[in-house]
């Protein structure tokens, strides 16, 4: 075990040689530096862990054998900590986090740094009534844990991960993919076994349910347990303290909502409407109703681009990467329509299918050659070599001839006008590269019954999937919206530069923050390009493909060092765009402990601040004495409240925040077309907390285990319920094989 963390093959240590182009022309700045004494540092930094296990122990010891103690083991007033050895201990973990933050380099410590992390945030746990004896201790630890966090994840966040840039290696001849996790190659070589990677998942997973954990602890206290008989003064001090720090990790939240304001209103200000969304056949698009008028300013604007452009749009070819038989079923049907848009487009249009499948397809390749025959516009290739759809789709990129490209699904509809919408966006000299679609679904996927048969998660998703997402908003403000994957246009010159990376399985977005982080690149979500995308046809299908898209999230983590390190993200956008995925879905477990102990710690004192000023079972003058109330008092479910001033200031600070998240969901409200306006309503507020979290919480933990060893595959998504490739015998095992077991 300690020979892995010595020599850094505990953790996740990227290799750094891969079939891609890592020193290619990017404009990222240099990585951190290798520290000069690597080893130094290691022993120097093992051996606090084992100082640190040591006091652990005698921390332990006292609570467990205190002179005296109040239930659950809370020890009291004369049983505390020693001032110099607090002070000792706030000293270690202020010269521990600095060097952390200095010397400590994620390739050679990893997951040693999240083991101090959760050794910090359990050393103020476990003193925490001796802090609360001392106000400015107290104050320091919250401190000291918000910057222990910081200096933690920023260890991971700045580490030496290279770039791969083209040409890419197709999959199968990609020797040197990591065959290892988040955990890293140590713990992938120790457990092997499925039942105990599922374990050591399992105990990862239950680290996020600290904070229930805790506030389950922290509800069942007495009102004195903690604070015993500590001054007055000194219990309104440690409320104003942990207000104050509540009110700073309250910030980066308010932040990423605020920021995300912008694109949302341009969204409500600019969106036009249209009448037949969600309320479409499974094969059509609903198009803006103001695009039929002859006085649109959707045709003022072509006119003008048509103009300005020689008398057509910017020549584009529609991409559709296929995994045979998942999408034969539905192909033909999918062509014909792509026929009917080519005859809209006022430019030239192409349509390229790149394939792959384990077996033969005969009978389906001569109906291919037969639209081909009747249709020049058509081009099929098939790649014997690809084992990925990223394998397909840079074989398109090779072909690729037009101007620009929209990659698409099979299962996914675009228009013509908004090909258009595409082509004035990407013709801009300096403007966009990447025009992503906005999608909508088919009444079918609105209601819940796909071809497949009913189940009562698809239209809750559907719902879900009818506004941007917090993180995607956030990025529209400084243009650098991101690729979803399908429904999305790219200048053919750019998507050269850029390519797609097989090594993980969300793709798209990879693809977009190597655009914009490496070269600079501008990306924009336009409300009013609808696209038109199916969800799965049965329940185990669309599970599946949520488990992936969570597993993309996670995996979007490793973009984060080359945004800290692009020239073309500022501080404050390379911070709002990490913390908007950080607080959202890709916080790991236990890296977040000492955060949660910030948030956490104060709640006993808040506890029994409001029982003794506020509720308790007293007199108006006994929870008035020594505070500043307000005059009279309130009554609530036969309870007498007094309004000290800390209570007020407290209730308008958590108004104005969820004022803001309110807002937000208004703005949200006011944007969506999907109708009646109120499901949207009793979904966020009724369906989200008591249908959703547990079938969410299930998908997520799937997504960490995948993410945490390694074992994420890009299982094709099923177009039909016959076409499946789970339902075919013979199918190649590493893209057939459910996720889930």
């Amino acid at each position: 075990f300690f020979t892995g963390c010595f020599s850094g093959e505990l953790i996740g240590a990227m290799p750094l040689g891969c079939s891609g182009r890592e020193d290619g022309k990017d404009d990222l700045r240099p990585p951190r530096r290798p520290v000069k004494r690597p080893v130094l540092v290691n022993r120097l930094f093992t051996a606090d862990l084992v100082i640190r296990s040591a006091f652990i122990i005698y921390l332990v010891a006292i609570n467990l054998f205190a002179d005296c103690s109040e239930p659950y083991m809370a020890v009291c007033m004369r049983s505390l900590v020693d001032m110099p050895v607090l002070v000792g201990m706030m000293v270690e973990i202020f010269l521990s986090t600095l060097f952390v933050f200095k010397f400590c380099r994620w390739e050679v410590q990893g997951h040693l740094v999240t083991l101090w992390q959760v050794m910090t945030a359990f050393m103020v746990f476990m003193v925490r009534r001796s802090l609360y004896a001392s106000p400015t201790l107290y104050a320091v630890s919250l401190i000291l844990l918000m910057a222990a966090y910081a200096a933690g994840m920023m260890t991971e966040f700045m580490k030496t991960d290279p770039v791969r840039l083209p040409p890419f290696a197709h999959k199968q001849a990609d020797m040197e993919r990591p065959r290892y996790g988040w955990l890293g190659p140590w713990w992938a070589k120790k457990c092997r076994s499925r039942p105990g990677r599922l374990f050591v998942a399992f105990v990862l997973w239950s680290s996020y349910q600290t904070r229930i954990i805790l506030i389950a602890y922290y509800g069942t206290l007495d009102s004195a347990d903690d604070i015993g008989d500590l001054p007055q003064k000194d219990v309104d001090m440690l409320v104003l303290i942990g207000l104050v720090l509540s009110v700073i990790c309250l910030v980066p939240n308010a932040l990423v909502t605020l920021v995300s304001m912008p694109e949302l209103f341009k969204d409500l200000c600019q969106g036009k409407k249209a009448s037949r969304a969600y309320q479409t056949e499974a094969y059509e698009v609903a198009l803006l109703d103001d695009d039929a008028r002859p006085e649109s300013d959707y045709k003022k604007k072509l006119a003008a681009h048509l103009a300005k452009n020689g008398g057509q749009c910017l020549s584009l070819t529609v991409v559709i990467p296929c995994y045979m038989p998942n999408e034969e079923e539905i192909l033909t049907e999918v062509l014909n329509f792509y026929r009917g848009q080519e005859k809209d487009y006022p430019g030239e249009m192409r349509v390229m299918i790149v394939w792959n499948s384990p077996r033969e397809h005969r009978e389906f390749e001569q109906e291919l050659e037969g639209i081909k025959a009747v249709w020049p516009a058509l081009s099929v290739h098939r790649n014997h070599w690809s084992t990925s759809k990223c394998d397909n789709l840079n074989m398109a990129i090779e072909h690729l001839q037009t101007d620009i490209a929209l990659l698409n699904d099979a299962d996914t509809m675009v228009s013509a006008q908004t090909m258009v919408r595409a082509s004035m966006h990407l013709c801009e000299e300096g403007g966009y590269d990447i025009a992503q679609s906005h999608s909508t679904h088919c009444w079918m996927d609105k209601v819940g019954k796909p071809e497949g048969g009913c189940f009562c998660f698809l239209p809750f998703i559907t719902l879900f999937d009818t506004t941007k997402p917090l993180n995607m908003a956030t990025q529209g403000f400084w243009r650098h919206s991101p690729f979803n994957g399908r429904g999305g246009f790219w200048r053919a010159a750019a998507l050269k530069k850029v390519g797609f990376d097989h090594r993980i399985i969300g793709e798209d977005h990879d693809a977009g923050y190597r655009a914009c982080a490496c070269f600079g690149m501008k990306g924009i979500i336009d409300y009013n390009m609808v696209c038109q995308e199916r969800e799965p046809p049965d329940c185990k299908s669309f599970t599946s493909q949520r488990i992936r898209w969570e597993t993309a999230a996670l995996e979007m983590r490793r973009t984060f060092p080359w945004i800290l390190r692009s020239k073309h993200y500022t501080k404050l956008e390379a911070f709002t765009l990490i913390w908007s995925q950080v607080c959202w879905n890709c916080n790991m477990p236990l890296q977040q402990s000492c955060f949660q102990m910030t948030q956490l710690l104060s709640l006993a004192i808040v506890k029994s601040y409001f029982w003794l000023h506020v509720w308790g079972p007293y007199s108006r003058s006994q929870k008035c004495e020594g505070e500043d109330c307000l005059d009279g008092e309130v009554e609530v479910m036969g309870w007498t409240w007094a309004l000290p001033m800390l209570l007020v200031v407290t209730l308008g600070i958590l108004a104005v925040y969820l004022s803001l998240n309110i807002f937000d969901m208004f703005i949200r409200l006011a944007t969506t077309r999907y109708r009646p306006r109120i499901f949207y309503i009793l979904y966020g507020f009724f369906v989200v907390p008591f249908v959703m979290m547990p079938y969410l919480t299930y998908m997520q933990f799937w997504a960490m285990f995948d993410y945490a060893w390694g074992g994420a595959k890009f299982i094709v998504t099923t177009r039909s319920p016959t076409s499946s490739p789970r339902n075919k015998p013979g199918e190649e095992e590493g893209l057939a094989k459910p996720l889930l077991g």
